[in-house]
């Protein structure tokens, strides 16, 4: 017989962990929006919004990877190389992706309508304010120094490219507990625009 033990946490609510882009700033997260459709019409490829958004919330690899694994863009990449994209080809596509989202960052910074009065309340109650990104450290080096002029400032930034691996995996959670000192993760909530935000 297998004997199962589980605590529950009845205490106060420590730290709110809020995603970037569509849940902090750039309301609808149009800037990789507009970067996915650009890279793909470089490679002689015409993919819809809906395909470009496919992968929202993931680490921008992953993103790539799950764009690429839609059959009408399957089927187009194939039409238009020769072959199915290949990881070469999603290193490729990446690399290209990098300067591109962070040249435009700077335009997306804005904090969605809200944002700022609700952070004003959290930190009223002596909650910190984590958060988790989809974007590399290099990208949220530009991002939220902006964010900060329009006075957004949370306490704690990880992004995926500093854990094993990003979302759906909570690795970043776990990070921004360690760095806010907030125990135990209960004492925690994660809030984002997308399924693989909440999986997180």
């Amino acid at each position: 017989m297998d004997f199962v033990f589980q605590r529950s946490y009845r205490g106060p609510l420590k730290a709110v962990i809020l995603d970037w882009a569509g849940t902090a700033v750039d309301y609808g997260s149009f800037a990789p929006t507009a970067v996915f459709l650009r890279l793909f019409e470089s490679r002689g490829l015409r993919i819809t919004a809906d395909d470009a958004r496919s992968g929202m919330g993931l680490m921008k690899k992953d993103h790539l990877r799950t764009i690429l694994s839609r059959p009408a863009v399957a089927e187009a990449w194939k039409a238009e190389h020769g072959t199915v994209a290949s990881e070469a080809d999603i290193d490729y596509l990446f690399n290209d992706f990098i300067p591109m989202q962070t040249s435009v960052l700077k335009e997306f910074a804005e904090p969605i309508p809200g944002l700022l009065s609700v952070v004003k309340e959290l930190r009223e109650q002596d909650m910190k304010i984590g958060t988790t990104t989809g974007y590399l450290r290099s990208m949220m080096e530009v991002l939220a120094p902006q964010a900060q002029k329009k006075g957004y400032t949370p306490d704690c930034i990880v992004c995926p490219d500093e854990v094993p691996s990003g979302r759906p995996y909570p690795w970043m959670c776990y990070e921004n507990a360690t760095r806010l000192g907030v125990f135990p993760m209960q004492a925690m909530v994660k809030v984002g625009d997308t399924l693989v935000d909440i999986e997180e």
